[in-house]
């Protein structure tokens, strides 16, 4: 009457299925390649052909004697360009105050230029132009003089570069009606033109080498300077009119 012995073939393990064993396989192969997959995206890029293209390192830059000189060269190149923009807003500044100046006396000088004509008309013919020189009407304009005004130094580059372009067609003009003329300067900016854009191969004209100088503050003296040559010219009738650029 004791237990009954169980047969060994029901006490054994039930039969183990390859399935699962298969599926755990194949998933942790998916965690290998999902791992595999994030590092490659970290440490590379896909452009937009799909080619990887390796992440750009930073360059390592090695500091040397050198770059304290670059650095103090580059602050003073700074300062040089702050200076020359002061000189420029100075310079600036100086023509607008001639140029009001001047737009200040224009209604004084054609006034004037109207008096003179009107005197003149009267005269004429009258044998009086023999006393009074000066109000000498010329029956053929032939002999022109040109005054270029123009400044000493530079900044005003647009100034110098219009009065130069007007001096040029000028000049061409009159060589056009067979006129050479005479050319009288002012500044430093003139003189160095007749070399450059003023070149004797393209333009006919005579530089009659008067010269004065622009000075930072003009002054009566130095005007009445040039008004004085002007007149001995159209005295002698070396020059017959004399126009103003």
């Amino acid at each position: 009457q004791g237990r009954p012995i169980k047969n060994r073939t029901e006490t054994a393990h039930p039969a183990v299925h390859p399935l699962p064993n298969m599926a755990r396989g194949v998933f942790g192969l998916a965690l290998v390649a999902f791992g595999l997959l994030s590092l490659n995206r970290y440490w590379s890029a896909v452009d937009f052909v799909g080619q990887v293209t390796p992440r750009p390192r930073a360059e390592k830059v090695v500091r040397c004697a050198g770059d304290k000189a670059l650095k103090d060269r580059w602050n003073s190149v700074g300062k040089t360009g702050k200076l020359t923009d002061a000189m420029r807003l100075v310079a600036a500044a100086k023509v607008r105050s001639a140029q009001t100046g001047v737009e200040k006396a224009r209604p004084f000088s054609d006034e004037l230029l109207s008096m003179i004509k009107g005197l003149v008309k009267k005269l004429k013919g009258t044998g009086l132009e023999a006393d009074l020189p000066m109000l000498r009407v010329p029956e053929k304009v032939t002999n022109i003089g040109i005054l270029m005004i123009t400044g000493q130094r530079g900044l005003c580059g647009p100034y110098n570069a219009f009065v130069i372009k007007k001096v040029q067609a000028r000049i061409l003009d009159l060589n056009a009606q067979g006129l050479t003329p005479k050319l009288f300067v002012v500044g430093r900016k003139g003189i160095q033109a007749l070399t450059t854009r003023l070149q004797a191969d393209k333009y006919t004209y005579n530089y009659t080498e008067e010269f004065w100088p622009m000075p930072d503050t003009i002054k009566a003296k130095d005007s009445t300077a040039i008004a004085e040559t002007l007149e001995n010219y159209f005295l002698s009738g070396e020059v017959d009119k004399i126009e103003i650029a």
